[in-house]
């Protein structure tokens, strides 16, 4: 959600979640389990991204919590 329309609120869900262009994206990300995020919780609540290009570049996500102001 956040890659297509800048935030992932409720409010976005809800207007955006089965708008074709999301259904797409959903389609092509997968969620796997991280030992290391796992164990964080519920202390820190953290996630790891990582994202693989058209062209098969990896790219990492921010190393940083994402601000409460930004979910």
């Amino acid at each position: 959600m956040i890659a297509l329309h800048g935030r992932a609120g409720l409010a976005e869900f809800d207007a955006h979640y089965r708008d074709p262009a999301v259904a797409a994206f959903r389609g092509k990300v997968r969620m796997l389990a991280d030992a290391e995020v796992e164990a964080a919780c519920p202390a820190r609540r953290i996630a790891r991204v990582e994202v693989e290009t058209v062209d098969g570049r990896g790219l990492l996500g921010p190393t940083r919590p994402i601000a409460r102001a930004d979910r």
